[in-house]
């Protein structure tokens, strides 16, 4: 994402008064708010997550080759950026799908202030949906290698949301023979990692539900019926909140991003997974992220190896998931937990 300030405007002898300095900053930072958020910005500043990223792109144009046709399904185009300027590849489709108009300016922002397209390089960033994508679109080529970071706006801080959507859009682009069966997928696949979690009391009473009929003389029987916060996935900022740790992590399902369009598939879906408890305590909720697996070859070394890219304690807000009921574990085994995700369309979800 490129963001511009107007430099002439801090010109002059105001900045040697600083309040008047601090307000032109403050002017500064509100057009920032409005450009990108601060989830996206943590993103962008985090130089591992950045590091990661590019030598996942470099090692599949070794691969692949520099002439290999690469599409970016991902929003804002910083993986298309990445492979065309920091690692040269020469034909590069960048695909926003986003309606807000943020991520297409910002997308053609950072292409002008990156000099694409050059003389050794047909770029390109086309505003679409994935489902309407045809090879006329890709150069008239097959994609070789396809990415996302992933970040799709609409679906910040949804990390398992967006996991989905890539695979179901990368799924649908083989299936039309637009992505090829032997494409690189950066990434290569998704774990969908959770932890057993025991909540304060307060916790507790805000998201589990309310067993009192009444309260201060109100009738509370629909509120109680609709606040069913354990049939859906719900966002807290865990950080504000005081809870205790009850398990190790555990890896609940595997999202694979490459093969064919018939051997893509998530392993562990409708299967039992077991949280091994490290004390005796009560479960109230599942806090679970995503982990992306990056392959990197050296083809040096002859050898591969795998980056990760995670989604747990590096954003404020977590996925939480509450029980049905609070389940009573202990680590001497007698009292175990198991959980069990379902994927299907209908019926996405953990018990």
């Amino acid at each position: 994402t490129s963001i511009s300030f107007d430099l002439s405007s801090f010109a002059g002898d105001d900045l040697n008064h600083p309040s008047k300095k601090q307000k032109k900053i403050d002017d500064a930072m509100s057009k920032l708010k409005d450009c990108v958020s601060a989830q996206r910005a943590i993103q962008l500043h985090d130089k591992a997550r950045l590091d990661s990223l590019l030598s996942a792109i470099s090692s599949a144009l070794e691969l692949k080759g520099k002439d290999a046709c690469v599409l970016d399904i991902s929003d804002f185009s910083l993986c298309a950026m990445i492979a065309a300027k920091a690692c040269g590849a020469r034909k590069v489709t960048s695909l926003e799908s986003s309606t807000n108009g943020v991520p297409i300016l910002s997308a053609r922002v950072a292409q002008l202030g990156n000099g694409l397209p050059n003389d050794g390089c047909d770029f390109q960033v086309v505003n679409a949906y994935a489902e309407n994508l045809t090879t006329n679109v890709t150069f008239n080529s097959q994609v070789d290698i396809v990415m996302a970071e992933p970040y799709y706006e609409i679906l910040e801080g949804w990390h398992l949301q967006e996991a989905l959507n890539y695979f179901y859009l990368l799924r649908s682009l083989k299936r039309r023979n637009i992505v090829k069966d032997d494409a690189i997928s950066i990434p290569a696949r998704a774990k969908v990692v959770g932890c057993a979690l025991q909540f304060h009391e307060s916790v507790v009473k805000a998201y589990c539900g309310l067993q009192d009929r009444e309260i201060c003389g109100f009738n509370h029987d629909d509120l109680s019926k609709y606040a069913s916060y354990s049939s859906y996935d719900f966002k807290l900022p865990l950080a504000q909140y005081r809870w205790k740790r009850l398990s190790n992590d555990f890896t609940l399902a595997t999202i694979q991003y490459e093969g064919s369009e018939s051997s893509m598939s998530i392993e562990g879906d409708s299967m039992w997974t077991p949280a091994v408890p490290l004390d005796e305590g009560i479960c109230h909720g599942i806090v679970f992220w995503i982990e992306y697996d990056l392959n990197v070859s050296d083809s040096m070394k002859d050898k591969a190896s795998v980056l990760k890219l995670t989604t747990g304690n590096r954003y404020n807000e977590q996925a939480v998931r509450f029980m049905n009921q609070p389940v009573e574990v202990s680590s001497d085994g007698a009292k175990a937990l198991l959980l069990k995700t379902k994927f299907h369309a209908s019926d996405i979800g953990f018990e």
